[in-house]
């Protein structure tokens, strides 16, 4: 049975898929810990994003 060539490919592209996410859980983490830390950059992110407070989009 022959080598599989995207078998390395696919292994680079999960592991790059991980790191993307576990960045993006890092980053929310961050994100929420600052603005519940301080309310200046709480303010700061309700006047420039309004949605991001209110935890539902608006339609």
């Amino acid at each position: 049975m022959p080598p599989k060539p995207l078998e390395p490919l696919a292994k680079k592209l999960m592991k790059g898929v991980i790191v993307l996410e576990l960045l993006g859980v890092f980053g929310a983490y961050g994100l929420f810990q600052r603005m519940n830390n301080s309310q200046d950059f709480r303010n700061t992110m309700n006047r420039r994003f309004p949605s991001i407070l209110e935890g539902k989009s608006r339609t």
